[in-house]
């Protein structure tokens, strides 16, 4: 990367490419010289911490037998097949190299009131059965 020292004192700093995970060290040396020459080295450290670091956590949610209220512009009650969107937002960073996907899910089961939910995953779709 680069820093860049202003006159008042601040600087500003440049990553080579963006800081994957919490936190990234950063470790230089540099030299000084004054007016007639004489010149002073140190060194330096400091870490670039990334403000969008994700965290995963448990999400839940509560489904209506009879319809999926906002997914469905006009639901049918007693109806067995449901579609919607499900929206959301992966942050400032953006979805990453590993993109955002619900394929996890695939093979899985969870309980919704008394029955048993069977998910599987294709293409771009996420089936309950």
């Amino acid at each position: 990367g680069s820093i860049r020292v202003k006159a008042d004192g601040s600087y500003e700093f440049q990553a080579d490419a963006p800081t994957v995970g919490a936190s990234l060290p950063v470790n230089g040396t540099y030299t000084v010289t004054d007016g007639d020459g004489d010149t002073s080295t140190a060194n330096f450290g400091f870490s670039v911490t990334d403000a969008n670091t994700p965290t995963g956590g448990v999400a839940s949610a509560n489904v209506d037998d009879d319809g999926l209220a906002g997914a469905n512009p006009a639901p049918v009650a007693g109806a067995a097949i449901f579609s919607g969107t499900l929206g959301g937002a992966v942050g400032g960073d953006g979805a990453g190299t590993n993109g955002f996907s619900f394929a996890g899910l695939h093979g899985t089961s969870g309980t919704i009131g008394q029955e048993t939910v069977n998910y599987s995953w294709s293409g771009n779709t996420l089936t309950a059965t």
